[in-house]
């Protein structure tokens, strides 16, 4: 939910960038080696160009460029994904702060306001799980939430993104029940969007909700339901992206844990030991 999160933060950076490369070619040039960096997972390096893409913007905004409180706040969303993807999360977590402030102090007009904010608030509330702050990230996943279902258009795949985040927040405090309802509420948007409108990132969140489904409903003591589950989004997975798929890994070893739970210890140990050569090759 984090790589969407972040994914989808860095899929909205590089569109904002591409409308302003005339305008800021050097920064906009940085910012592109900062983006492939940060999707190759080089998170230091796009750290780095980050930081120098401020600078950059910094100028532009001395000059009055009444695109630069826009371009900062791409800047910082981009710098606090980088961050967040080496482990620096109280310092992840001030910069989102500050994005927020930037986006609360400007005039807001729009729907695409309202949306940038929401999406700043998601990444605050995953850097506060992050870190165990499970009241803030709470508070401040409702907030995206409350935006998201007032702003986010259809099929609000947004909103189903903070839902399932919000529903993380009760998973890892042990509050399974809590977390079910924002579970099945995101699935319920996903599954109403047309098969011809689904993004990739659509079906894997899917996916991943389905997963946290069969978590929960494992804890419930409800094996067949999960068993269904796990085994639906194991072969969703290899249809999609073949059997040797690193996602793959995570799905095996949830579902081997149940085979364990249900006294099927030999398939659990060939389960296991696929996933760990998955794990291994990637």
């Amino acid at each position: 939910m984090k790589k969407v999160s972040i994914l989808s933060v860095a899929i909205c950076l590089a569109l904002g960038y591409q409308c302003v490369i005339g305008q800021l070619t050097v920064g906009a040039t940085l910012f592109e080696g900062g983006l492939k960096a940060f999707n190759e997972g080089r998170y230091q390096e796009a750290e780095r160009l980050f930081r120098l893409v401020i600078v950059e913007v910094e100028k532009v905004a001395k000059e009055g460029n009444s695109l630069a409180p826009g371009l900062m706040t791409d800047t910082l969303n981009a710098l606090a994904g980088a961050l967040h993807g080496q482990g620096k999360f109280t310092e992840a977590e001030q910069i989102t702060l500050k994005v927020i402030k930037i986006l609360e102090t400007e005039h807001i007009e729009s729907n695409s306001d309202f949306s940038q904010t929401s999406k700043a608030l998601n990444n605050l509330g995953l850097l506060y799980v992050e870190q165990k702050k499970f009241k803030e990230a709470d508070e401040t996943h409702r907030k995206a939430i409350q935006l998201r279902e007032k702003y986010d258009p259809p099929p609000r795949r947004n909103l189903a993104i903070s839902l399932v985040n919000l529903g993380k927040v009760y998973y890892d405090q042990a509050k399974y029940l809590e977390a079910e309802p924002f579970f099945r509420q995101a699935q319920e948007i996903f599954l109403a969007i047309d098969p011809d409108d689904a993004t990739y990132e659509d079906i894997d969140t899917m996916l991943m909700t389905s997963n946290n489904l069969a978590l929960i409903a494992v804890r419930r003591g409800l094996y067949k339901e999960a068993e269904n589950r796990y085994l639906l989004v194991i072969r969703a997975t290899e249809l999609r992206k073949g059997k040797y798929h690193p996602d793959l890994v995570v799905y095996l070893n949830n579902y081997a844990e149940l085979l364990r739970k249900t006294k099927r210890v030999a398939a659990a140990k060939r389960i296991e030991a696929r996933a760990s050569q998955l794990a291994k090759q990637n």
